[in-house]
């Protein structure tokens, strides 16, 4: 895909960009059901990136993955969200690969989870590599598919 980029967010403008289009994606109900607040509460515990449509210089896909370390380190892809104008074009394969291939390739486990009906979602996530292990209800009657990318080491989340 060479007209796309993947970029780590790491500037104050590059944060600005990634929360307006989490707040916009939000409020749209493309990004699930993680509220903005609880992005501006833990954004330091994990990776923040950007996908960027380099021939328009524009950003259409932002992503959060967070390292967690108990019981042992995994990562957590806790946001991933494509604008809907490059839906069905592989972006979103393309996307999710270039965040968790590297990690999986170190030896990590990755986990995510996705609103149960959402099957473009599902498919995505499983043509990646990750397998459904568990269904959950959130307080509110969420329900959830627990996802997971196991790197071979035997564990079981």
């Amino acid at each position: 895909m060479k007209n796309y980029s993947i970029k780590k967010v790491e500037t104050k403008n590059e944060m600005k960009e990634f929360l307006k289009l989490f707040d916009y994606w939000h409020k749209k109900g493309l990004v699930g059901f993680v509220p903005i607040f609880i992005l501006y509460r833990h954004k330091d515990k994990g990776e923040l990136y950007l996908l960027k449509d380099t021939n328009k210089n524009k950003t259409i896909g932002i992503a959060w993955i967070i390292e967690r370390k108990r019981p042992y380190n995994f990562y957590q892809v806790k946001t991933l969200a494509l604008s809907p104008d490059y839906h069905a074009k592989g972006l979103g394969e393309y996307f999710l690969r270039g965040l968790v291939d590297p990690l999986h390739k170190q030896g990590f486990d990755l986990i995510t989870s996705v609103v149960s009906g959402n099957e473009p979602a599902m498919n995505l996530y499983r043509k990646v590599g990750f397998k459904t292990y568990d269904t959950k209800t959130s307080k509110k009657g969420v329900i959830t598919d627990e996802m997971v990318f196991p790197a071979g080491k035997g564990r079981v989340i």
